[in-house]
């Protein structure tokens, strides 16, 4: 995924990628099956937070279905403590980051909330070596 800005803002994206094997195995049997509902505007689903290496999180599309999804929900909102803050300092700035691998979020607005970035995704296919 590709975010840009023209011009500077003084609200960060948050940032957070977890180290999944790191994690204690409480926490990744939670991610990995607990589930969410999930509405993406289309579609209503279950998912869980964490499968095939990748991480699923939107507190604004996703709920908590079940008590483990509801532990997988504060692990994020502890985990947003250690979240890094990539500011928009510069006119035209570009932030590339993989949307399963790495978890962003925008830093509290209310105070600005006309900040206004574009977004840019694409899906890349695995290719089989031989």
């Amino acid at each position: 995924m590709i975010l840009s800005a023209e011009s500077p803002s003084p609200v960060p994206t948050m940032l957070w990628r977890g180290d999944h094997w790191r994690t204690p195995y409480e926490v990744r049997e939670n991610l990995a099956h607990g589930l969410f509902i999930v509405d993406d505007g289309t579609a209503r689903f279950l998912a869980p937070a964490f499968g095939s290496g990748r991480y699923r999180f939107d507190p604004g599309c996703m709920r908590p279905a079940d008590s483990r999804a509801r532990r997988a929900f504060a692990y994020f909102e502890e985990a947003l403590a250690s979240a890094i803050a990539f500011n928009w300092t510069e006119p035209d700035q570009v932030l590339v980051l993989d949307n399963r691998a790495v978890l962003h979020a925008r830093a509290d607005a209310a105070a600005t909330p006309e900040r206004e970035l574009k977004r840019l995704m694409f899906r890349v296919k695995k290719v089989e070596r031989r």
